[in-house]
């Protein structure tokens, strides 16, 4: 059996430091803190990385250590629960928004990609100013634009 490794592309780099500085370094379901860019915490995905107009949202990426993403990972059941928990009333759209065939271009990963530099640039600002609690992000508008234009096909 040939195992496929995951590419991980510097768009992909840049939005998993944007999840996990957000959450601090902490796993949001164990809730242990995690030494700054080291590996032990990871950008997990409730919809797979493979629904490209979900790859990139904030709403769909959670900050957990190995164990906790692993864990959640084999029991789907538990870890939609604690998505709905965590995002209320967004986890409607995102689940519709789930099913999205979306291609970006080459340009579009690149321009997403500086969206989310920037973004993570000002996540830092507001640790170094002493901002408490979630450093929040916001999700690129070009992302945004591909899933309002799906959820206009669906109606």
């Amino acid at each position: 059996m040939k195992i496929m490794k995951i590419r991980i592309t510097a768009l992909d780099k840049i939005f998993s430091l944007c999840v996990r500085e957000r959450s601090r370094w902490t796993c949001d379901e164990c809730k242990n803190w995690y030494e700054t860019r080291k590996q032990g915490l990871h950008c997990s995905h409730k919809y797979s990385r493979g629904k490209k107009g979900l790859r990139w949202h904030p709403d769909n990426a959670f900050a957990h250590c190995f164990a906790c993403h692993q864990r959640l990972s084999s029991i789907p059941v538990i870890f939609a629960e604690r998505i709905k928990a965590s995002l209320n009333d967004k986890f409607d759209s995102i689940h519709l928004c789930s099913s999205a065939v979306v291609k970006f271009s080459d340009i579009e990963r690149l321009e997403i990609k500086d969206f989310y530099k920037k973004e993570n640039e000002l996540q830092l600002e507001k640790k170094k100013d002493g901002v408490q609690g979630r450093l929040e992000f916001s999700c690129s508008p070009i992302i945004l634009a591909h899933l309002t234009e799906h959820m206009a096909r669906l109606q």
